[in-house]
């Protein structure tokens, strides 16, 4: 039987993706900093080479999921931590791959396009404006030009989002303003923004472990939606509510859109989300209303 590595396991999207892999006929093995019990789970410094290499030797996995990162809100796109990550993140490739790996499957982000004004289809250019964009493109490009496309994939998440996110993330900040009876404040309430609820980003990731599919991937809705759109939805759910911002940030023609062109996801995996952001958003207000 093949055996999957999942770096990351435990945080959001990490933990959404165990549960999703339960019905691979697979084992299943996690690396994280988080200290459990359990022979399937090894806990280790990702910026400790040696850490990694010993779990590789013990494990010998075939597919090898890579979704750590620092991912902390309002701190992930300028971490001084980014350049750090992109480095590690290329050591555990090559030792990945060294100790006969097949496919390398990296949990990117959109960030690695930096265009706001078109949807980038996975042949656009990549301009990164943020640090973290830069340096998970740095990843990607390194994959791209050392490794045959058959051995990897490159998943460009665009939001993710969803019930057990990190409260500072937009949505769950919006609802625990409204049920605290406290106003919601929008830095950038008309961005276009592309959401994709991440039940539907790990069915993606299981279907790129369970078929032959190789390189990269936008993984998004293609559909635009502003914070000022999800805000008042939000109240409406409610029943109650008020929005603020301020008037420098209230500009539409400073917006950015941040919307992908997924058709490739929809052709080559036959993707149709099971999560309409509304969906989602009533979902995180069950879950955080009790």
């Amino acid at each position: 039987m093949k055996k999957i590595l999942v770096t990351g396991g435990n945080g959001f999207v990490g933990n959404f993706l165990l549960q999703e892999l339960k019905t691979v006929n697979k084992e299943i093995y996690t690396f994280s900093r988080t200290k459990i019990k359990s022979r399937n789970h090894f806990a280790g410094d990702f910026f400790d080479d040696n850490d990694f290499e010993k779990v590789i030797k013990k494990v010998n996995p075939s597919i090898l999921v890579h979704l750590a990162w620092e991912a902390s809100p309002n701190k992930f796109y300028t971490s001084p931590h980014n350049k750090t990550w992109s480095e590690k993140s290329i050591n555990m490739i090559d030792k990945f791959f060294s100790f006969g790996g097949e496919k390398f499957i990296f949990m990117s982000s959109c960030e690695e396009y930096g265009i706001y004004e078109t949807k980038p289809n996975e042949n656009s250019i990549c301009n990164p404006a943020s640090d973290y964009g830069i340096e998970k493109n740095k990843v990607s490009r390194y994959l791209d030009k050392n490794y045959e496309k058959q051995k990897w994939v490159i998943l460009r998440n665009y939001f993710i989002c969803g019930p057990n996110e990190k409260k500072e993330k937009l949505l769950s900040y919006m609802v625990n303003q409204v049920i605290n009876n406290n106003k919601i404040i929008l830095q950038q309430p008309h961005n276009s923004i592309d959401f994709i609820d991440v039940r539907d980003v790990v069915r993606v990731i299981k279907n790129v472990i369970e078929v032959d599919f190789c390189g990269i991937l936008n993984v998004g809705n293609s559909m635009s939606i502003s914070p000022l759109q999800l805000a008042n939805k939000l109240i409406d759910l409610y029943g109650s509510g008020y929005v603020e911002f301020k008037k420098i940030t209230n500009n539409k023609a400073n917006s950015k859109y941040i919307v992908s062109d997924n058709s490739k996801l929809i052709n080559s995996l036959n993707f149709k989300s099971d999560y309409h952001i509304y969906d989602t958003l009533k979902d995180i207000l069950e879950v955080n209303n009790v």
